[in-house]
């Protein structure tokens, strides 16, 4: 490997600035640990227009590029045809960096063999752990950053590349070259790393070159025969010929006697595969199997399928073909005969899934859920017969088990249960997240289990059973790879457990492995970290498991007891409504982001794939879908070489490039293409752009649309055709069009109100009030005067909104004689930086003669009646505010229009004075004389209807004797009885005092009536005669008597 070691070291810092995405970068420096980036977030920025660079071998200070949502970088050799690689580090990531991804490819296009996918899904390694180093054996490495949406993110990333030295020799591929000596990988000798040999050091045995493992000693275990007590270990052989197969993931095993078989996979270079393979555990070697068909059927290439082993037969079932088809063939291998089989059913067919997971339960094959296009992710369990060779089917209750996809199955012979681990789960219908739930299925009865949620979600990882316990391996989580790569279930303890004082491999982080167990050892087979994977994985669980055993290999987690609950429906979670999820049947870009279709479909134009946003992990699981639009980020024509028009845009598209015209004017048109050259396409002739007027990593100096020459190298010196800008990009004020690239510019059909429109001709609206495509309608509340909108002033105050505008007019009728009128004009809350200018006129609408002009804002005046023919017909002030410029804070501008008070006139005044003050006074008099008569009238009633009411009243005579000659008792005169019959009020006679002689003295009364009450000492139910009632006089009585 070469000793000069360079560094791609990006700080980003997306803006957004008038409409257009810009990414600007800062410098960044490392901390002598390579550990920690240091960005210089205010330090100074360099601007170039092309969205790519290109790093040498003679490179050695590396430039910041700014610019867009994507750029990309090429890493090359001086000689690119002298066989020597390019080798890539990735040193840091950010967490930052939100939704970007970095795509490596061997070679100098997007079409070159894809290598690897770095995103914030796979963490950064620790120096004791780090990643994998990338080979680029073109000679070329194209690094290409791409992010899904508009928003504002910080992105860091460390890439550390360096070149292999020329050498005498030929390493191959298992080695580097270094001081002209082959530098080997592991697992492989010779003066040209051609012999294989054991990739580790056997410390206590010898290595057998056949199988590339260590023959240990009595007494000592492990991969390189360091263990002494028999306890778990992990480790990695090499295959004799590793190099037979690529890196797959989401492939299918299954294993028949010695041989691990394997079908299918997906491969960031090919897509999916078609490949059938065994893997010879005791030859440690790989073998291509080419099976014979019936009339010359085999399998499609796919992945995401199963595959299953019966009496000596492989049963493949559904997976995802290209075009993102879901299949539901059910094909059968005789592995002794070596021939394919479609199983061809008229009734009963299977529902095709993808994701799913098959187990063989005595002569049946259980399917269980998995992903359907039609029906999204399933809860459907199908089972297929082994002898009788016939689907059926049924659905759990997604109250019982919601729809998973990505989950892991594994049968315990011991009970016969099929135990059910994570999975990417439906919440509900537009909600998935991963899962840590496990269950068990007990198929006989049909009834499922939950087991305790040990909180460690994760899905496309795997599952095996050893002895009596279930092994959970790799897997991906909600946002990152999942940190604890190996669980262990005990199923006789029902606990949780996690092995300690383990050395895991540094690359057992992955998902989209495939694991089976052979001879109580997990062999775990590929799988996706960044880049793919095409080497085992195997772990030993020694006697850690084992009946007596005194090995502590594990750590219970520490969760409470396993719950053994069974399963009933509830109707808690909404169903999946499959109805409304058609993007998988539109085809086009168009057809997927048209205006009636669902807001959750995307597309993804680096597959020409119409997916579902809530199934997105599900189509895309290892993020292989570089450019993905959504409805209301961009337009279809964006993501296509044809429509773009400018060099500049051209870059921002990773498979496109610029041909340029040959003009010197920077016409060309963009094309799919790399480094070299365009793309051959069918149906269109790209071979006439010669390699001196291909573009891709730097644009041509001169970008003048076609419309200029250039000067002093890249500046546009006149721009013609009604074209204005630096490049000579938009039209001139008055026109409108797209002049780039040649593009014309039209004249503006707009009112006298603006001569401005937009790209399509519309007018743009300058005067505020004006509305229409040609600005000569006004909006409600104005008035149109000849040319120009006015709004109605009615008085008072008002504030308008003029941001964006160049003109407001107003207009003010008076309605007053003889009152003086100021006119105010201010900008609102001060806003600062705006500024504007204002025209005063009054007449009428057949002449205005001008009072105030070119007057700047603020302005106060005022309109006095004695120098102004105030009351006449139709008079008008009309405002002209022009040259309106906003601030900072946007233009706010407030009116007022007031009627001041004038003088007072005193003769009117005390003439109005006294008169309003007489008749006053004589409607007070008059108030005054009714109220007398009307009191009278009402004191006159009263007493006639007093006499009256006398006069109604009972009465009798009654004869008094004054000198009686008879003794005789006195009684009263009258008796009135109270209500309640215990009192009476009692009128007797009396006689007055006198003088001496028993007379009465003149003018004086001698006899009186006089009243007293009294109470009855008996009770009597008739009116009283004077001898049977005796009358008690009391100073007070209970009752009250009228």
């Amino acid at each position: 490997m070469g000793k000069r070691m360079n560094a791609l070291r990006y700080c980003f810092v997306i803006y957004i600035l008038s409409g257009s995405i810009l990414c600007e970068l800062s410098k960044c420096t490392l901390n002598p640990d390579h550990t920690e980036e240091i960005c210089n977030g205010g330090g100074s920025f360099y601007r170039i227009e092309s969205c790519r660079e290109r790093h040498g071998e003679s490179d050695v200070n590396i430039p910041v590029t700014p610019k867009p949502s994507r750029s990309a970088w090429l890493i090359e050799t001086d000689e690119p045809k002298n066989n020597r690689s390019v080798i890539l580090n990735i040193i840091k990531f950010s967490r930052l960096c939100g939704n970007m991804k970095l795509y490596i490819y061997d070679g100098t296009s997007v079409r070159s063999p894809l290598i690897a996918i770095y995103s914030n899904l796979i963490k950064a390694r620790t120096r004791e752990k780090p990643s994998p180093l990338l080979q680029a054996t073109s000679g070329s490495a194209l690094i290409v950053l791409s992010r899904r949406n508009d928003k504002i993110d910080d992105c860091c990333f460390v890439i550390k590349y360096s070149f292999e030295e020329k050498c005498p020799i030929e390493c191959g591929r298992h080695g580097l070259c270094s001081k002209g000596i082959c530098n080997c990988s592991a697992g492989w000798t010779s003066r040209n790393c051609s012999l294989p040999t054991c990739p580790v050091v056997c410390n206590n045995g010898s290595c057998d070159a056949k199988t590339r493992k260590c023959n240990c000693a009595s007494g000592y275990s492990g991969e390189s025969c360091n263990i002494t007590d028999n306890r778990n270990f992990w480790s990695s052989p090499v295959a004799n010929n590793q190099d037979a197969l690529d890196g797959v993931s989401s492939h299918a095993m299954a294993v028949v006697g010695n041989y691990i078989w394997v079908f299918g996979g997906f491969s960031l270079s090919k897509g999916p595969l078609d490949v059938l393979a065994r893997y010879n555990i005791r030859a440690n070697r790989w073998e291509i199997i080419q099976a014979s068909t019936e009339k010359h059927q085999r399998p499609s290439a796919r992945y995401g399928h199963s595959l299953v082993a019966y009496d000596n037969h492989l049963i493949l079932f559904g997976g995802t073909c290209k075009k993102g088809a879901v299949s539901n063939e059910t094909w059968i291998l005789n592995t002794t005969s070596r021939q394919w089989t479609l199983l061809r059913s008229s009734v009963n067919k299977p529902v095709g899934v993808s994701g799913h997971t098959a187990t063989v339960v005595e002569n049946e094959m259980i399917v269980l859920f998995g992903y359907n296009p039609e029906q999204g992710v399933s809860n459907l369990i199908q089972v297929f017969g082994l002898v009788d060779r016939v689907w059926r089917s049924s659905k759990v209750d997604s109250s019982i088990v919601r729809p998973t996809y990505g989950h892991s199955s594994v049968l315990h012979p011991g009970t016969g249960r099929i135990y059910v681990h994570g999975g990417y789960r439906m919440l509900n219908s537009s909600c998935y997240r991963a899962s840590s739930e496990t269950f068990y299925y007990e198929s006989k009865a049909g009834k499922w289990y939950q087991l305790h949620n040990i909180g460690i979600p994760r899905f496309l990882h795997s599952a095996v059973i050893i002895d009596s316990a279930m092994i959970i391996f790799g897997g991906r989580g909600e946002k990152e790879l999942v940190s604890r790569h190996l669980m262990v279930f005990d199923i006789n303890e029902m606990k949780w457990k996690f092995p300690i004082n383990t050395t895991v491999p540094k690359t057992a982080s992955r998902y989209g492995h495939s694991s089976v167990v052979v001879d109580s050892i997990m062999y775990a087979f590929g799988g996706f970290a960044g880049l793919m994977f095409n080497s085992f994985l195997q772990y030993s669980q020694g006697d850690c498991m084992s009946p007596g055993s005194s090995i502590n290999c594990f750590e219970a987690f520490p969760t409470p007891s396993v719950l053994l609950k069974p399963l009933v429906s509830s109707d808690s979670c909404t169903s999946h409504n499959p109805s409304s999820d058609q993007c998988h049947l539109r085809h086009t870009c168009a057809d997927c982001l048209r205006g009636d279709s669902d807001d959750s479909c995307l597309w993804c134009e680096t597959l020409n794939q119409c997916v579902s946003k809530v199934t997105l992990r599900v189509t895309f699981p290892y993020q292989q879908c570089m450019q993905i639009l959504e409805r209301g980020t961009g337009a279809c024509s964006d993501l296509q070489c044809a429509n773009v028009k400018t060099c500049r845009d051209c870059s921002m598209l990773p498979g496109c490039g610029w041909c340029d015209d040959g003009s010197g004017t920077g016409s060309g048109r963009c094309m799919p293409g790399g480094k070299n050259e365009p793309f051959l396409g069918s149906g269109d002739s790209y071979a006439d752009c010669s390699k001196s007027r291909w573009n891709f990593i730097n644009c041509p100096a001169c970008q003048c649309n076609g419309h200029s020459k250039c000067v002093e190298g890249n500046r546009c010196e006149n721009c013609e055709d009604n074209t204005a800008g630096a490049h000579c990009e938009r039209c001139a004020d008055g026109y409108y069009g797209d002049p780039r690239n040649g593009g014309k510019c039209a004249d503006c059909r707009c009112s006298s109100q603006t001569k401005l429109c937009d790209s399509e001709g519309k007018c743009r609206c300058l005067a505020l009030g004006a509305t229409g495509d040609r600005c000569d309608r006004c909006l409600p509340g104005y008035n149109r005067g000849g040319d120009f909108c006015y709004y109605t002033f009615l008085g008072s105050k008002k504030d308008f909104n003029v941001t964006g505008f160049k003109t407001f007019n107003f207009e003010y009728t008076l309605k007053e004689e003889k009152r003086s009128v100021s006119v105010a004009i201010k900008w609102k809350g001060g806003n600062k930086g705006s500024k504007a200018r204002v025209n005063i006129t009054m007449g009428d609408n057949n002449e205005e003669e001008i009072k105030y002009g070119h007057e700047k804002v603020p302005f106060t005046t005022e309109f006095r009646y004695n120098e102004y023919e105030f009351g006449s017909d139709g008079i008008t002030i009309r405002g002209y505010i022009y040259d309106i410029e906003s601030g900072d804070e946007g233009a706010f501008l407030r009116i007022t229009i007031e009627n001041l008070a004038e003088t007072i006139d005193l003769l009117e005044f005390f003439l109005t004075f006294f008169g309003c003050f007489l008749s006053l006074l004589l409607m007070a008099g008059i108030v005054w004389k009714v109220r007398n008569r009307y009191i009278s009238y009402i004191l006159n009633r009263q007493r006639r209807e007093e006499r009256q009411k006398m006069a109604s009243r009972p009465f009798a005579k009654v004869s008094v004797f004054l000198h009686a000659h008879n003794k005789s008792t006195p009684g009263p005169v009258a008796v009135e009885t109270c209500e309640n019959g215990k009192a009476s009020v009692l009128t007797v006679l009396m006689r007055l005092p006198g003088t001496e002689d028993g007379l009465t003295p003149i003018g004086q009364s001698g006899l009186c009536f006089a009243s007293v009450l009294g109470t009855h000492t008996e009770q009597t139910t008739s009116a009283p005669a004077p001898k049977a009632t005796r009358i008690r006089t009391t100073k007070r009585c209970a009752s009250t008597c009228v």
